[in-house]
């Protein structure tokens, strides 16, 4: 995972649905570019915080670019539950799930 600085509220709520989708996509995308070698994916607590913020100015409904990555998400956070982690990391896992199923009303695929 690259070095990340948090997100800081002005450069977050500057943000439009495309670029959010965008942001939200290279996360994944850097999450899972490990998959195939013996490193485990985490999400980092900046990685949370990032996720967190992102997920906080998405608007709802959502497009079709947003729907599809948030139901990729769900897939890794899904992965990312059934690897063996701390409580912490699955407590943030679980938090970026809820958000997705629950108020955006996603579903793997």
């Amino acid at each position: 995972m690259r070095k990340q600085s948090p997100p800081s509220s002005s450069v977050i709520t500057s943000l439009d649905n495309v670029a959010i989708t965008k942001l939200l996509s290279y996360f994944l995308e850097w999450l899972t570019e490990g998959e195939d070698s013996t490193q485990k994916p985490t999400i980092s607590q900046n990685t949370h915080q990032w996720l967190y913020s992102l997920l906080l100015v998405l608007d709802s409904p959502l497009l079709d670019d947003s729907a599809s990555v948030l139901s990729k998400f769900l897939s890794l956070c899904c992965t990312l539950r059934s690897l063996e982690q701390t409580d912490a990391d699955i407590a943030s896992v679980n938090i970026i799930y809820t958000i997705i199923s629950k108020f955006f009303g996603q579903t793997e695929q």
